[in-house]
């Protein structure tokens, strides 16, 4: 009887281990992944939060936010002036510097949620097509604004898909997982006596 209580506690014990490790290499990748991407969106939020502070960018400030394109006002969103000279030059000199954020925010993509780097590259090109636009006074501020907002939308649109995509695969891992872990708990049930 001593011999079958020892069996049972160290049956007991390996159902413990298969079982009790709950999160699988799935469930730790998921959670890598969204902190991955929060830390990414945290950083670039930043890098532009720093740049947006500068008093040179203020004429563009003024007409549109830098930081976060949906806290865009009605009014800005109905703004049909065009960029004057001094706007023009204000938001040249942000896109360069914009550029040294979107560069950080690439490598961090490339590094950690590769496949996002498309659907991101994508909605900065369309940034980047605003800003020509305004600067060659072919786009008011507010439609400016408008397309940005849009091209913002699209892209969390894009990302959330990806996500999902991902999530499922993730989900089958994660099932697949458990499965294996059922039939090595089933195995060792069918030691006990």
């Amino acid at each position: 009887m001593h011999r079958m209580t020892k069996l049972t506690n160290a049956i007991v014990a390996a159902a413990s281990l298969v079982l009790g490790a709950c999160s699988t290499s799935a469930d730790i990748e998921a959670d890598a992944f969204s902190t991955d991407a929060m830390t990414i969106s945290r950083d670039a939020a930043s890098c532009r939060r720093s740049l947006a502070d500068d008093a040179e960018y203020q004429p563009v400030a003024r007409r549109m936010p830098l930081v976060d394109i949906d806290q865009a006002t009605v009014q800005q969103m109905a703004d049909t002036r065009l960029a004057s000279s001094n706007e023009v030059g204000a938001l040249l000199a942000w896109a360069h510097e914009l550029q040294k954020c979107r560069h950080n925010t690439m490598a961090a993509i490339r590094q950690r949620a590769p496949i996002a780097l498309a659907s991101v590259l994508t909605a900065w090109n369309g940034e980047d097509e605003v800003f020509v636009l305004l600067s060659k006074r072919r786009l008011s501020w507010g439609d400016a604004v408008i397309r940005l907002r849009s091209n913002r939308a699209e892209l969390l649109a894009k990302l959330t898909d990806q996500a999902f995509r991902e999530s499922a695969q993730l989900n089958a891992s994660k099932q697949a997982e458990l499965s294996r872990r059922v039939s090595i708990l089933n195995a060792l049930t069918n030691l006990a006596p």
